[in-house]
């Protein structure tokens, strides 16, 4: 599908919907593509981010595919 059949797509789909909470969240995400907006940490989220990092430098962490393996495992795939 193009981007003028996604357009014709998407406003067909906004223009049926009742949905006041998907509009508002349409409206979100729209206003996301074109605002520049900064987060404000506070000291424990910036802590907790340091600590990530110190992990990440000690080889504290697990490769996407042993994630993916271990949840095969829980999952019993």
């Amino acid at each position: 599908m193009g981007t003028i059949e996604l357009k014709k797509n998407i406003i067909s789909k906004i223009t049926e919907t009742e949905d006041l909470n998907l509009l508002e969240d349409v409206v979100k995400v729209l206003g996301m593509q074109t605002e520049s907006q900064v987060f404000k940490l506070n000291e424990k989220q910036k802590a907790a981010i340091e600590a990530g990092r110190q992990d990440i430098k000690n080889g504290k962490f697990l490769t996407n595919e042993e994630v993916e393996k271990d949840l095969d495992e829980w999952l019993g795939k």
